[in-house]
């Protein structure tokens, strides 16, 4: 898992900070050490002494980003004042985090400040800093990788330092140039700041980089980290991991960044991406370095599959919601793109991916990697296994391409799939609720409890793992949070950092949210939490959450009708012969007055070949209800045809038909007498209804009366 982005490791000849800035760190940084001893008295002494000197919202971004995130964790669950001076700061932080300027003449005029004296330059690296962050880097390396102004480069360089996390990223891909002295100061910096994330290029330098002087730099960084003996494949498949939280890693929101870097034309470029794809993005790149080392890498290749279906999935999500597209930055196509590289996979690699998706208990890119490999024509036993997932997403995805691959059975499972597609069919809209919760038995009995009152419910054992779900699958109705998540856990997401996060991405920000605490501890939680949520509740019963959760329910009907209309398509597919399918056609038939024509046109074609005694009553009502489309009506009857083909027989339904045979669609009238012709009549009944069809010629009236021939008449007289 990842630590805080860095702490720099400055030399003499680097600035200092402010004299605040100073104080404040260096109180801080005492507090902690006696913190870390258990010298809590002292340490909560020197804690009070930071509040006291009323320090800055920058300055109390610079302790939050130079200090573990380990120590914030434990101050904000070690309780009492501890707690209150660790949220206090944590506030201070989350403001003081400025947005970074991408402004190249103001870059440019501060960088040309680092050749005036001591006291300009070290305004201009603190304004660099703050107020510019990464988007400095590209200026900065140019002046620190030229060795023709040797003073000059080494300022650039303590500035590049002085960045901290901000430059790790852009420097890690400037780590590729074919320039020498680029990839030198890249290695240089990168040791002296310290990043964890650093290391798998670092390693990758050391192992192949053709120059010794690149690979002295970067095996002398690799010892300034404490790095491990490990190969540079295997620190970018860690890295990627973590980035999409596959590892219990996570990226906190106040590190999250618009852009990511990309080495163009031999510059290091900017590229845009939306702030909610920003792990995918750094993950997938890591993934391409790890195969960049190993061709033959195929958890690298599971990674960049895994990474696409969730970016994917993500965007599926938006656009069932009717969500505004706008926040995505006009990337929507670029993002739909994924679905090339993610259809290239293959079997083999989807398999790999879906199995750590369903290991990750993540339903939104399970379901992705399952309709992918559908489309590829070989669903695994990954996915047969996937039937049996207790997300139902997961299992109507599943029948769907095993439907879809399988029409004709011959594999031990599949006797699973009508059952599955049947109840996908049959769906209503439900509520979703996505209950964190540490807590197995009560996350457990939440769980319960909501699923037999009606809701669909995903349950996360982390703050963490809840996160990194609802960062790829937001369309949920309500979110249930245990009001002491990560303590006594490694996993560094507590409570308050959840709820921020949640209401910092725009897809959650207003999705209703309760906190779950123990009944003697409501009224504490009610303190720290009750102004960020909904309520506070000892328990979540249905009616709690039926209140709570309010938001439309635009995007689960979608996608209810989305699994339907395959669901009913894949059903439509499966050989009779293969499969017993006379259940699932009744749960069809007994679902179809209240669908859509998406779903009721292939629910239609399947009843005609695999239902039952039911089916010409639901067949009729349709073809006789004038409220319905030609389209399903047609339907309606060709599927009756089919029924009375295979000797299903109902005489009620046959009344039902008769009424249609008057109906002044042709089409209907067509498919109705279709029915009726394939229906068991005895052979008065068949009379009576070629009597109610008759269809001779019958003249144009409107000519007729321009002609003067007042009423018609023939040979035979008046008709």
């Amino acid at each position: 898992m990842f630590r805080p982005f860095g702490r720099a490791l400055v030399v003499f000849l680097f600035p200092a900070a402010s004299a605040p800035a100073q104080d404040a760190k260096a109180l801080f940084n005492e507090g902690v050490e006696l913190f870390r001893r258990g010298q809590d008295e002292e340490a909560l002494k020197k804690f009070q002494d930071v509040l006291a000197a009323d320090p800055t919202q920058e300055i109390a971004y610079q302790l939050w980003k130079e200090t573990d995130h380990e120590v914030w964790l434990r101050l904000l669950v070690k309780g009492g004042e501890f707690e209150k001076i660790g949220r206090r700061l944590s506030d201070l932080a989350s403001v003081g985090r400025k947005e970074r300027s991408d402004d190249a003449e103001a870059i440019s005029a501060l960088v040309a400040k680092l050749k005036e004296d001591a006291a300009t330059r070290r305004e201009a690296i603190l304004k660099l800093a703050s107020d510019h962050g990464e988007y400095a880097v590209p200026h900065l390396l140019e002046v620190a990788a030229n060795p023709d102004e040797p003073e000059f480069s080494l300022f650039a360089t303590s500035a590049l330092i002085q960045l901290s996390g901000a430059a790790v990223l852009p420097l890690c891909e400037a780590a590729r140039s074919d320039s020498a002295n680029v990839r030198r100061a890249a290695a240089t910096v990168l040791g002296r700041i310290g990043d964890p994330r650093a290391l798998g290029r670092l390693r990758r330098l050391a192992e192949s980089d053709p120059e010794q002087a690149v690979k002295r730099a970067a095996t002398e960084a690799l010892t300034a980290l404490r790095a491990k003996p490990g190969t540079a494949r295997d620190a970018f498949l860690e890295a990627g991991r973590n980035y999409v939280g596959l590892d219990g890693g996570e990226i906190r929101a106040i590190d999250m960044s618009e852009v990511v870097w990309r080495l163009q034309d031999g510059k290091l470029t900017k590229v845009p991406v939306p702030r909610m794809y920003y792990p995918l993005e750094l993950a997938r790149g890591c993934f391409y370095d790890a195969l960049a080392c190993d061709a033959s890498a195929a958890d690298a290749m599971a990674g960049i599959a895994y990474t696409y279906a969730g970016q994917l999935a993500s965007l599926e999500s938006l656009k069932l919601s009717g969500a505004d597209l706008t926040p995505v930055n006009g990337a929507a196509t670029r993002l739909a793109e994924g679905a090339v590289p993610l259809a290239s996979c293959g079997p083999s690699i989807l398999d790999g991916a879906l199995q750590w998706a369903l290991k990750r208990n993540d339903a939104a890119v399970a379901v992705a990697l399952i309709e992918a490999m559908g489309a590829s024509g070989g669903p695994s036993q990954t996915v047969l296994a996937a039937l049996n997932e207790e997300d139902k997403r997961v299992r109507y995805a599943a029948a769907i391409a095993l439907g879809n691959a399988m029409p004709d059975g011959g594999v031990s499972g599949l006797e699973a799939v009508p059952g599955t597609l049947a109840a996908a069919v049959a769906e209503d809209v439900a509520r979703i609720v996505h209950v964190i919760d540490e807590n197995p038995a009560r996350r457990k009995a939440t769980s319960d409890s909501l699923s037999r009152s009606g809701f669909f419910v995903v349950a996360s054992e982390s703050g963490g793992m809840g996160l990194s779900r609802l960062r790829r699958f937001p369309g949920v109705d309500l979110i249930v949070v245990s009001a002491t998540l990560a303590q006594g856990k490694s996993d560094l997401s507590t409570t308050d950092l959840v709820i921020d996060d949640l209401r910092e991405d725009y897809r959650t920000s207003k999705t209703p949210l309760l906190v779950l605490a123990e009944a003697s501890k409501l009224d504490r939680a009610k303190e720290l939490f009750g102004s960020k949520v909904q309520q506070v509740v000892s328990a979540v019963d249905a009616p709690t959450a039926t209140e709570a959760a309010s938001k439309g329910l635009n995007e689960d009907r979608e996608r209810a009708n989305a699994f339907a209309r395959d669901a009913a398509a894949a059903l439509a597919r499966l050989s009779p012969k293969a499969y017993d399918l006379g259940a699932a056609a009744s749960t069809v038939a007994g679902s179809l007055a209240r669908k859509v024509k998406e779903v009721v046109l292939p629910a239609l074609q399947f009843l005609g070949t695999a239902g039952g005694g039911d089916a010409p009553a639901v067949c009729a009502a349709i073809l006789a209800d004038a409220q319905r489309s030609p389209e399903e009506r047609v339907a309606a009857g060709n599927a009756l045809g089919r029924l009375f083909g295979r000797g299903v027989s109902d005489g009620a339904a046959v009344d039902a038909i008769r009424g249609a045979l008057k109906d002044a669609d042709l089409g209907v009238r067509t498919a109705a007498a279709g029915a009726l012709g394939r229906a068991a009549l005895t052979g008065a009944d068949r009379a009576a209804i070629l009597v109610d069809t008759r269809a001779d010629l019958k003249a144009d009236e409107e000519k007729a009366a321009a002609a003067g021939g007042g009423e018609m008449k023939d040979q035979g007289g008046t008709r």
